[in-house]
């Protein structure tokens, strides 16, 4: 069984993953709210932006175990820093 820290980490990891992917822009965290809701291991995170403006990205993310249940949920601002390369 993961950790809460584990979890933590995989939906940070995804949630700069998908703003990366999403928009090609390279972003810093700057907050973000993680909701427990079971234990387990993760089996998959499904990430998402809700909105973007000139300066800051805001996503969310879940986490779900092979079962799809779902174990955690985040929701998280970013700072745009740069476009990617």
């Amino acid at each position: 069984m993961m950790s809460e820290a584990e979890i933590a980490g995989q939906l940070i990891e995804a949630l700069g993953f998908a703003i990366e992917d999403k928009t090609g822009l390279k972003v810093g965290l700057v907050s973000i709210s993680v909701d427990m809701l079971e234990t387990g291991d993760v089996a998959y995170v499904d990430a998402r932006i809700e909105r973007q403006t000139r300066t800051l990205v805001f996503a969310v993310a879940e986490a779900f175990s092979a079962g799809d249940q779902r174990l955690a949920s985040a929701t998280s601002v970013h700072k745009i820093v740069s476009a990617s390369a």
